[in-house]
């Protein structure tokens, strides 16, 4: 009754009360126009489909917390098998086995590629052992999904890309946020508001109160922006194109562990588009993307949530599949991704970061973070 008797002029309400009404009536008409808008935007959900499907064999390397995800995943797919755990040895790698309920438990890596019939390989270990497990699995001849860093230069990369090749397979690196509902959802609004004209992209990294923690390695810090900042180059590259030229200015203050190292570049795509990066370490968090088309653009702050803006400067939130909350964001679409290509008897396509396309990723980190040439690597 409130709305009408407003609507008629007549003061039924003091000043004092009714203007709260008023706001809250407003309030309530805006968030239910943005409830249309945004349930307007694509969304679609990525749950494995069922039905039966032929048994895949996996191999599995790796314990630790992050290890887990990928377990929950391919626990919940369809046929598929963790034939054996690879482990230290540690009482964490017991634990996790029998949560499984994988019963082929090794701590040998010769005796567990020689004597583990498996389809392929899922590499989840310390950063600093991701290389040289992953040559040793992709000798197999089996196709191996792995967890970033895939190497912590383009040489490490290269001699991944070389092994893949040289035993007729292929090397699947675990860029998760290729996979985010949010991402995917957000390209497919944007590509109806013209072409991606560019992209600026912020990522701060907290490098001294990381290594004030002591979560990792002095090498895993060392090495940070192959080990993490990854993620936003590589997310970058994948959804504006192949490089043609970087200016970059990099300052990483190595004498000082790299505490408020600056770097900054632009990007020349070969598409045309054009990408700003300015990663300021030991400044405030999170890390954002701005992806700008024509008449539309989006806005990722951080990467886990997005808005599609439209050409009034209406910002929408993009709805989020169930399943990157129910599992770790991306990685369910992208371990259901490499198990259907292992077992199609095919290499998986786009999203999928393939080694060779890693390569190309960790080219651009040199040339962003320490000033090396483009030139050596065309």
């Amino acid at each position: 009754m409130i709305k009408p008797l407003l609507r008629t002029g007549i003061r039924v309400l003091p000043g004092p009360i009714r203007r709260p009404v008023q706001d809250y009536i407003r309030y309530v008409s805006k968030r239910r126009s943005l409830e249309r808008m945004q349930n307007a935007l694509p969304y679609w959900e990525r749950r494995e489909q069922p039905g039966e499907k032929p048994l895949v064999r996996v191999g599995f390397i790796g314990a630790g917390n992050y290890a887990r995800h990928h377990l929950k995943v391919l626990n919940a797919l369809n046929n598929v098998s963790i034939a054996a755990i690879l482990t230290t040895g540690s009482p964490r790698g017991r634990a996790v086995a029998e949560e499984y309920g994988v019963s082929n438990l090794y701590t040998d890596r010769d005796a567990f590629l020689s004597e583990v019939d498996v389809d392929c390989y899922v590499v989840v270990v310390s950063a600093w052992a991701i290389k040289p497990v992953a040559m040793d699995c992709l000798a197999t001849g089996k196709p191996v999904l792995l967890e970033k860093p895939a190497g912590v230069s383009p040489e490490d990369t290269a001699e991944l890309v070389e092994q893949a090749e040289k035993y007729n397979t292929y090397g699947m690196v675990c860029m998760n946020r290729r996979f985010y509902s949010v991402i995917e959802h957000g390209l497919a609004t944007l590509a109806t508001y013209g072409p991606i004209r560019g992209a600026i992209l912020e990522m701060p990294e907290r490098i001294t109160d990381e290594r004030q923690s002591r979560r990792l390695t002095e090498w895993d810090y060392d090495h940070f922006a192959f080990r993490n900042s990854v993620h936003g180059i590589d997310l970058l590259r994948y959804i504006l194109g192949d490089v043609k030229e970087v200016h970059s200015i990099a300052r990483p203050n190595v004498a000082f562990d790299n505490a408020a190292a600056s770097f900054g570049g632009v990007i020349e795509h070969e598409g045309g588009a054009m990408s700003a990066v300015l990663a300021l370490w030991d400044t405030q968090l999170p890390w954002r993307l701005t992806l700008i088309a024509e008449n539309g653009r989006l806005r990722y702050g951080p990467f886990e949530r997005g808005w599609f803006i439209n050409e009034k400067g209406v910002e929408i939130p993009i709805r989020a599949d169930e399943i990157d909350t129910a599992f770790r964001a991306g990685v369910y679409a992208q371990d259901l991704h490499f198990i259907e290509s292992v077992r199609h008897h095919k290499q998986p396509t786009l999203p999928a970061c393939l080694l060779p396309d890693a390569l190309k990723t960790n080219i651009l980190i040199e040339r962003l973070y320490g000033g090396g040439s483009m030139e050596r690597w065309r």
